[in-house]
């Protein structure tokens, strides 16, 4: 399962290794609905998580999206990050850097680091995305769907 090839991202952002480093597996076959989500050495989802609250990295490893993986209504928090899959209904805040792939289809904003580089591959996905910076927009903790009511 862990030396699965997974077809890979064609940014050039990262390194081939750097793809396929995460230590943490969400495999296909699994899906998550609520709570949180925190991984130290990196994150790679194959499965669903749909309704998270949060999924972030504890360091500054990378969580990568694969063409297997879905994330639905999410505040996405990292450094470093790969989608080849689908995010949809995602609020990501990003420091480092942002490779969206050729297979990636993402819905929702993009908050973006003084220092976010970010690639998105002209074939992906990507109309419904806003992209803005997150000095702009830090009073943003969830996606707006899972917003509790005052």
């Amino acid at each position: 399962m862990w030396n699965k090839k997974r077809p890979s991202s064609d940014s050039p952002l990262f390194s081939e290794a750097e793809r396929n480093s995460p230590r943490n597996l969400i495999s296909q076959g699994v899906q998550l609905t609520g709570g949180d989500v925190c991984a130290q050495g990196g994150l790679l989802i194959d499965g669903q998580l749909v309704g998270t609250r949060t999924i972030k990295t504890l360091d500054a490893s990378l969580i990568r999206i694969s063409v297997l993986g879905r994330v639905q209504s999410t505040l996405l928090e990292c450094t470093d990050l790969v989608i080849d899959g689908q995010a949809q209904g995602v609020v990501i805040m990003a420091q480092g850097r942002v490779a969206i792939g050729s297979t990636a289809v993402v819905v929702g904003t993009l908050l973006k680091g003084p220092q976010c580089e970010l690639y998105i591959s002209p074939s992906a996905d990507v109309q419904d995305l806003t992209i803005k910076p997150l000095n702009d927009a830090l009073r943003v903790t969830r996606p707006p769907q899972l917003s509790e009511p005052a």
